[in-house]
């Protein structure tokens, strides 16, 4: 399935097409007729379909992107397994962010308080996760952190007892195994789709002298600039970090079933690029 960058310039080329004037009267008007069929089935109007920056700039315009850092939280003290797998697959589905953890430290809510246990009073201790890059996105990528960890630990409580040890934790992290490859699968769809259409659209005489915007290009780049930004503004060199001990307890039929119930998540990418429950 495109996403709606590539839907965008494909509406764009076959309204080139239709204005050739090389094209046929009876061609103009298909191509036409196919380009408001996309722009209905897509929700677009003409004012977004205008011409999107070369990829080069877009990266290279430090005033056009912020970048920063933006923070989670384990559910519990330290970072499971699965919550680590949880913050690289959304790592994968916005494809600007990258992240690393920090020593366990008090928690915080979204509002910066420190957030407190009702039952002891206490101030909770959890292990942060720490998304940089673009700072809209890194929002993103911590309330998508926050909304998953909740439904993946509320589904293995519901179906286990729990998410942080036993079956309840290979549940969940089958679970977040599940999305991460359904996201990377739809990434290598994306990818494959996009070059058929350059293939297709090069191959026509009147098309060579279009420019197909290479989206992925354009995440790469930004994800090279939180890099920069995390060293050179930040001072924050990262090191490879070691994983954890060996399971304890494993149960592949509870993996398998998180599994498949992670590989079901739904996703709405064409408006915000997020998942969806």
């Amino acid at each position: 399935m495109m996403n709606l960058e590539k839907i965008k310039e494909q509406i764009r080329k076959i309204s080139a097409l239709a204005g050739d004037a090389g094209a046929t009267e009876e061609e103009a008007e298909n191509a036409l007729r196919f380009a408001r069929r996309l722009m209905l089935k897509n929700n677009l109007r003409p004012e977004d379909l205008e011409e999107p920056k070369d990829v080069n700039e877009i990266a290279a315009d430090a005033d056009a992107v912020e970048y920063g850092t933006a923070k989670a939280y384990s559910s519990s003290r330290g970072l499971s397994q699965w919550e680590a797998s949880l913050a690289a697959a959304i790592d994968k589905l916005l494809g600007t962010t990258q992240h690393y953890k920090e020593y366990v430290q008090a928690k915080r809510t979204a509002s910066g308080s420190l957030d407190f246990d009702s039952k002891t009073g206490k101030t909770k201790s959890a292990t942060p996760v720490v998304f940089y890059g673009p700072a809209e996105d890194c929002r993103d990528a911590v309330e998508l952190f926050a909304e998953w960890s909740h439904v993946i630990a509320g589904l293995a409580r519901l179906k286990y007892g729990g998410a942080m040890k036993g079956d309840g934790r290979c549940y969940a992290e089958g679970f977040a195994s599940g999305l991460y490859r359904k996201i990377r699968d739809i990434r290598k769809e994306e990818n494959e789709t996009a070059q058929k259409d350059r293939a297709l659209l090069e191959g026509s005489e009147r098309c060579t002298a279009l420019i197909v915007v290479n989206a992925t290009a354009v995440m790469e780049a930004k994800k090279e600039r939180g890099s920069i930004f995390l060293r050179k503004e930040l001072g924050i060199k990262l090191r490879a970090g070691s994983r954890g001990g060996g399971r304890r307890h494993w149960n592949g039929n509870a993996f398998s079933a998180g599994q498949a119930d992670g590989s079901r998540a739904n996703f709405n990418r064409s408006r915000t690029g997020k998942l969806t429950g």
